[in-house]
């Protein structure tokens, strides 16, 4: 489906498949889907509906569909460098943007994998169960996970705020200016500082790793935990009520 209206926002809502969004060599938008159906009976070509109105382009199952046994693979190629507003929910399935810009995204997923990669504006993702992996970002970032792994690289603006249930976080490059990240059980990794100020780990159940080799201002650091290792680096320790202060 061929789409050269004046679009600023995409909205797209699908119960299960894969979503992909990026950016097209051409000025419009070109929508390509391909159905599965598990019945042979449900096989229908309407499944989908695309429709525009306002500036808005909208994809989601079609009502009359919702109990079919179906998944969606669903590709945008989008033909402006800048939109202002992304929502995606997809409950199973993948979920990709690449190389497009939204000034806001709102992007939620049920089981899947997310990766958001070379895009800029303020990003909020939920995920239930699955990966989550973003590069090369430019705004404030606010990622949730339940179970599954949350994997930055590269990442800057105002705040990053990352917190998972059941995973593993790791980020490698951060320019952001302020930095929270909490893991519920699961390790925390954090190197390649650059121009942050203020940065909060929290693990219950995990590692806590901050690395700051490469970074050319002083650290100061509060521990609050019975159990810690300090580089040698660190010649100032002092105990507190709370933990130790170390700089």
């Amino acid at each position: 489906t061929k789409i050269e209206d004046d679009i600023e926002e995409i909205s797209v809502d699908i119960l299960s498949g894969k979503l992909q969004i990026e950016r097209a060599q051409e000025n419009y938008i070109l929508v390509d889907q391909t159905v599965y159906f598990k019945e042979k009976d449900e096989e229908v070509k309407d499944y989908l509906e695309i429709e525009t109105g306002d500036g808005k382009l909208s994809i989601s199952v079609n009502p009359k569909y919702k109990d079919y046994q179906a998944s969606a693979n669903v590709k945008l190629q989008l033909g402006k460098n800048v939109y202002d507003k992304l929502t995606l929910d997809v409950v199973n399935g993948e979920i990709e943007v690449c190389d497009v810009d939204f000034t806001n995204s709102n992007i939620e997923s049920v089981n899947g994998k997310i990766t958001v990669i070379n895009s800029a504006g303020d990003i909020f993702i939920k995920n239930t169960n699955g990966k989550i992996e973003v590069k090369n970002t430019n705004g404030s970032l606010d990622v949730n996970n339940i179970n599954g792994s949350i994997y930055l690289t590269n990442v800057s603006g105002n705040a990053a705020s990352l917190e998972a249930v059941n995973g593993s976080i790791r980020v490698d490059g951060i320019k952001s200016d302020k930095l929270l990240v909490n893991s519920k059980s699961g390790s925390i990794r954090v190197s390649k500082l650059e121009n942050i100020s203020n940065i909060g780990l929290n693990s219950g159940f995990g590692t806590v790793v901050l690395d700051t080799e490469g970074y050319g201002k002083d650290v100061s650091v509060t521990i609050k935990s019975t159990n810690y290792s300090i580089s040698d680096k660190f010649k100032n320790k002092i105990q507190r009520e709370e933990g130790y202060q170390i700089s």
